[in-house]
């Protein structure tokens, strides 16, 4: 895992049932991008962790749309994004 404050946060706690659940977690998932056989696995393994059926997991599972579009720009180096590139820093009037 490359995030220093939730490795800071876990520090010590490595022995912990729910920090390791965590962590393992985090070296499956991707989640700035996503894969949806890890999402799929991970998924099972909380249902089965939680004792749920997947007949449960329908009942409360609602499914959020969405879309992507492509744009093409005149400058693509006019966009800096953060370091997750989960966000642009430039420029400013599309935050």
């Amino acid at each position: 895992m490359n995030w220093p404050e939730l490795n800071e946060l876990l520090k010590g706690k490595e022995n912990n049932a729910a920090c390791q659940k965590l962590i393992a977690f985090l070296k499956i998932s991707n989640i700035y991008v996503g894969d949806a056989i890890a999402n799929l696995l991970l998924l099972e393994a909380i249902m089965r962790d939680k004792g749920m059926s997947i007949q449960a997991f329908s009942e409360i599972y609602c499914d959020n749309p969405s879309q992507l579009d492509k744009v093409k720009v005149a400058d693509r180096f006019m966009f800096k994004p953060i370091w997750d590139e989960s966000r642009l820093e430039e420029p400013k009037d599309l935050q």
